[in-house]
């Protein structure tokens, strides 16, 4: 290697660049040459540190500004991790001064409209103030106030008839599908037909789901206004003799179809003594069902060895 490639080499091997990225080289009489680390600047970092505080103190207060309130407070906790010295943690510190005075003149509002009555826009409130301006003062007391609400009544009733007025509508926009597939009437009804009346005009896999539905708000919600009618109208559906029991053969036929998938994932799956079993069962269970018909031709094969 002449000199001239040699010094090359080691101009290469020890410039900072390949420094960095730990750059490792043999010259031709085996010597090995290995560029050192490069040490950080403290005080360039520190520089940058500061510089990074400074911009997240400002990005702090253009949020405060545009009412971006979560995005401040992130900011904020950023910018206190960041600061360097005194001057930049006073800066902060009044920062959360600011959010803390947000977040009080929220919690007001959410306690007026509390004592208006509103209790589920209240507590909603109190659990997004709670979230934003978690371990400030405002953020704490909005905490204490939602855990208080749990354990209001008139609190509690409101959530449930809130939580039941959303299934109701779930209700409804199958009802409404209902009207979709209906064929019009000749002549306009002198009355509006019952939401019982409507149910059982529905096809019925959607009378299954209005069932399923209707039982669910009368078990968790039995108390409120809502829970309280889809109690009276699933009474009044499971008195019609002739509904419950094609919801009943509906229901069991569901269930029959999916014990036979069951059955069939086992045998597809090269276990056919488990499959075995449960095609038996599933004839035991449903033995008037179409499943059960087809699981008695499987089970014959299975125990001809054919199948």
């Amino acid at each position: 290697m002449s000199r001239w490639a040699i010094g090359l080499v080691c101009v290469a091997l020890t410039s900072p660049v390949c420094a960095q990225f730990g750059v490792r080289g043999t010259l031709q009489d085996g010597t090995s040459v290995r560029g050192g680390e490069i040490k950080k600047d403290p005080q360039e970092e520190l520089r940058r540190q500061r510089e990074a505080c400074r911009r997240q103190i400002a990005a702090t207060r253009k949020k405060i500004a545009a009412g971006k309130w979560g995005e401040a407070r992130k900011a904020a906790d950023r910018a206190r991790l960041l600061a360097v010295d005194m001057a930049q943690l006073d800066q902060v510190r009044r920062l959360y001064v600011d959010l803390d005075r947000e977040a009080q003149r929220q919690l007001a509002e959410a306690e007026r409209v509390y004592a208006d009555g509103k209790y589920v826009e209240a507590i909603d409130a109190f659990g997004l103030i709670g979230r934003i301006f978690g371990g400030l003062p405002a953020g704490v007391a909005a905490r204490r106030a939602a855990d208080f609400a749990k354990q209001d009544p008139a609190a509690q009733a409101a959530v449930q008839e809130s939580k039941a007025a959303m299934m109701n509508k779930l209700v409804a926009g199958i009802l409404r599908g209902r009207k979709k597939s209906a064929s019009r009437p000749t002549t306009r009804p002198t009355t509006r037909p019952t939401r019982v009346e409507q149910i059982k005009e529905l096809p019925t896999p959607r009378q299954m789901r209005v069932v399923d539905l209707l039982t669910k708000m009368s078990k968790t919600f039995g108390a409120s206004p809502s829970g309280k009618r889809a109690g009276a109208d699933l009474k009044a559906l499971l008195a019609d003799k002739a509904f419950a029991a094609k919801l009943a053969r509906h229901r069991r036929s569901k269930q029959a179809r999916t014990a036979l998938k069951k059955a069939e994932i086992y045998e597809n799956a090269g276990l056919t003594a488990k499959a075995a079993e449960y095609y038996r069962q599933l004839v035991s269970d449903f033995p008037d069902t179409d499943e059960a018909a087809k699981a008695k031709a499987v089970l014959s094969l299975i125990e001809e060895g054919l199948h």
